[in-house]
């Protein structure tokens, strides 16, 4: 497999408090009443350029999956939502390459939309220097996605997807990411941390056997072009892996989880 390691790092983790957590409750199915196996739709693949666009992919992918379940194609600006994750800062981020916080990204598609790829293709020279036209403004709103976070537990995560809901994850990424096991398995929590990263969980299979880690595992979808295994269910779809269960589900490997709970206008 190439090297991807120079890909990895773009999302900023959200800081943790145990005295305020981000999610206080979340609700789940018993495993046992969810389908042994859900696999969602993906959207057209758009491949990552540089690290800090990580979290814009992962959170388009969320959208263009929502899209294609309902079985229209859409693609959103990468370009866009960088921008925006980081402008709400305030404090200058949109001018410098630093990657973004998922919350930051969930305060722009909420508050201000975006739109199609189609508008603005993205071009990591412009990452420092681009700024949306504020004649796209009356356009954003067919656009505009609400998010909100999830409990960050493997039960929870599965109960959304088999509800039709891809989730957004970002995560610490570790040396076992780029080197996957027999089958497209990734490894769990082991050797230093290399920063965060961000994808879109897309489906599950509670039976999955993962060597050493326990049975069941997430399908998940990087933005890495030439990386991972195919979709099980749906050709030509590519840079997906397993990430079990256990990994998924611990505290030093997920940092933060995220579903629409408000769809864009267009797709109701």
């Amino acid at each position: 497999m190439p090297d991807f390691t120079h890909l990895a790092g773009g999302a900023r983790l959200e800081p943790d408090d145990a005295a305020f957590p981000r999610v206080a409750f979340g609700y789940a199915a018993d495993p046992a009443d969810l389908p042994e196996s859900h696999y969602l739709t993906v959207g057209g693949r758009q491949y990552q350029a540089d690290a800090g666009s990580c979290v814009a992919h992962g959170y388009s992918a969320v959208v263009e999956s929502f899209a294609a379940e309902r079985g229209a194609g859409l693609q959103l600006c990468r370009q866009d939502i960088y921008f925006g994750a980081r402008w709400v800062e305030h404090n200058g981020a949109e001018t410098r390459d630093g990657g973004a916080f998922p919350s930051k990204a969930r305060e722009w598609l909420a508050n201000y939309g975006t739109v199609t790829e189609a508008r603005k293709p993205y071009k990591a020279s412009d990452v420092t220097t681009w700024r949306p036209p504020a004649e796209w403004a009356p356009d954003r709103k067919l656009l505009s996605v609400g998010f909100v976070a999830v409990s960050r537990t493997a039960e929870h995560l599965m109960t959304e997807v088999a509800d039709g809901k891809a989730v957004a994850v970002c995560h610490s990424v570790y040396p076992s990411l780029f080197h996957l096991g027999v089958g497209g398995i990734e490894g769990g929590v082991s050797g230093p941390s290399q920063g965060g990263h961000c994808r879109a969980i897309v489906g599950y299979d509670r039976t999955k056997a993962t060597i050493g880690f326990g049975p069941g595992a997430f399908l998940v979808l990087n933005s890495w072009q030439g990386w991972g295994i195919q979709h099980p269910t749906q050709a030509g779809i590519d840079s997906l892996s397993w990430v079990p269960f256990s990994v998924m589900a611990d505290p030093k490997w997920l940092n933060d989880a995220a579903v629409i709970d408000r769809p864009p206008e267009m797709y109701p």
